[in-house]
């Protein structure tokens, strides 16, 4: 967020008798505000970003209200970012500075390559994050993190174990058995990356038959 010359932040919103703003303190030094804009024939600053899903909103007489701040804390995007045209959006609204990106989420491995690479344009640190996948699946979230520089930050995803190999018994550990015959190293909080072919695992097909619903 650029500074204003004046060291003040206002918009229309803020004249409206609706909006709300709460002031944190600490130690007497103000560390973050917190501003509560309620819907208005003016709008909502997100609609410059999410105006279609808001007209819908609308449509269906939903009560809104959006709720904005300023904070020294960097603030993530998640659930906001399926595309890179999600993440040009957020970069131009200043509405985030990391972004957690998903393989799943923009269509596989590829898509989420390109998304990161714009979001890297933008000077936007990522994590990888994870859905609750089993072996397969995460093999994919850990070559996409050794493959993106734009990976910094520390991410959540599972730490595969196997009925008989078991790499943590809390941290991480989702599953009491998975589908893939060896689940990948574990060492000093970290997972190492397989070097087979393709995603480096090899599926266990008599799990696959064993856990097999029809």
């Amino acid at each position: 967020m650029d500074a204003h010359p004046s060291g003040w932040r206002l918009s229309l919103h803020n004249a409206l008798s609706a909006t709300r703003v709460f002031v944190a303190r600490s130690g007497g030094r103000v560390v973050g505000t917190m501003t509560l804009i309620a819907d208005s024939p003016l709008g909502l600053p997100m609609d410059e970003i999410y105006a279609d899903e808001l007209r819908r909103l609308r449509d269906a007489r939903a009560n809104l209200a959006e709720v904005s701040a300023r904070c020294d804390v960097p603030i993530m995007a998640d659930e906001s970012v399926w595309t890179e045209r999600d993440v040009i959006r957020i970069a131009r609204a200043k509405a985030a500075q990391y972004l957690s990106v998903y393989y799943t989420k923009p269509g596989g491995l590829w898509k989420a390559k390109r998304l990161l690479t714009v979001a890297g344009a933008h000077n936007m640190l990522c994590d990888i994050n994870g859905s609750g996948e089993m072996g397969i699946g995460n093999a994919a979230n850990l070559h996409l993190a050794a493959a993106a520089p734009e990976i910094t930050l520390a991410g959540t995803i599972p730490i595969t174990s196997t009925a008989e190999i078991e790499r943590t018994k809390t941290a991480g550990h989702k599953y009491l058995d998975d589908i893939i015959t060896e689940p990948f190293g574990y060492e000093d909080g970290h997972l190492i990356v397989p070097n087979g072919p393709g995603l480096g695992i090899e599926v266990d097909t008599g799990k696959l038959k064993k856990y097999r619903v029809n």
